[in-house]
């Protein structure tokens, strides 16, 4: 492995990253201190400016916390170590196995940046070591290391500028789109516009919303059948046929001349109709009424 450069080409992209830091770690009254001021002190730290201690000593007594300065030392003390990181014994038996990345992996590919810049990525994987390649160095900078992507909620703005750069590409790279971008990585560009096409279809399948209409009717209930009744207009009243009439059979009989105590049946067949008398037929009533003359 050769010597660590003299000059570290990933001295922006380091100072960004602390930038994040300050970010993230400020509080209370000492959020006011000067973000320039205590980027000025990180890059003296990085340049052997000044010591680690010294610069200590000024976040603590101007921001009240040294958390950024010592995860810039981490970074610094990996730089140091040409020695890249073994690779797992069992790397080469499954190489489709997904392996997460160590804390160890991820502060030392800062260091590769800092010294070799984000754009020699065959060096940075070389230094980095652990059976990472240069395809899978540069996707863990520029998909989760990177401290210029942003991972808050889209803006409108940033949406137009999505479609716009989309719309004006022949054959759509992710990664183009996201280096047009600038703040966004290649998978949060597509997935991004994966849902602002799927919120855009399903707004044209949905049907529109319902809305009154207060020109046009409600439909009416339906009416009661007295509703139709008009008392000025003549009613027939349908006749009732009853389906079987049998006439009722009354013997003649001269209750004046029967004595009192006789037992003398008398029997009436009745029609099996309703017992009305309108429902009869004339010769049922008039048999009916017989029997009290």
């Amino acid at each position: 492995m050769s010597n660590s450069p003299t000059s570290h080409l990933g001295m922006s992209e380091i100072l960004d990253y602390g930038s994040s830091l300050i970010k993230s770690a400020a509080h209370g009254s000492h959020a006011s201190i000067s973000k320039s001021y205590l980027l000025s002190v990180m890059k003296n730290y990085l340049s052997n400016k000044i010591s680690y201690q010294e610069a200590s000593d000024i976040f603590l007594q101007k921001f009240g916390s040294a958390h950024p300065i010592e995860k810039l030392q981490e970074i610094v003390n990996e730089s140091l170590i040409l020695t890249p990181i073994p690779a797992p014994e069992d790397d080469y038996m499954q190489p489709k196995q997904i392996r997460y990345w160590s804390q160890r992996e991820n502060t030392r590919l800062m260091a590769g940046v800092f010294l070799y810049g984000s754009f020699d990525w065959s060096k940075i994987a070389a230094f980095v070591g652990g059976g990472r390649g240069r395809p899978q160095c540069l996707q863990r900078w520029t998909r989760t290391l990177n401290p210029s992507i942003v991972k808050d909620i889209w803006t409108p703005e940033e949406d137009k500028k999505l479609l716009s750069i989309v719309q004006q590409s022949d054959k759509v790279s992710w990664t183009r789109v996201a280096n047009f971008m600038g703040n966004r990585s290649d998978v949060q560009c597509r997935y991004h516009y994966s849902q602002l096409m799927k919120n855009k279809t399903s707004k044209i399948s949905s049907p529109s919303p319902i809305t009154a209409d207060y020109n046009v009717m409600p439909n009416k209930p339906p009416q009661s059948p007295l509703a139709f009744y008009n008392p000025q207009q003549s009613f027939v009243m349908p006749t009732y046929e009853p389906k079987r009439t049998v006439p009722a059979y009354v013997p003649t009989v001269n209750y004046a001349n029967v004595a009192p105590t006789a037992n003398y049946p008398v029997q009436v067949v009745m029609d099996p109709s309703p017992l009305t008398v309108e429902n009869r037929s004339p010769m049922a009533v008039e048999a009916f009424l017989s029997c009290f003359q």
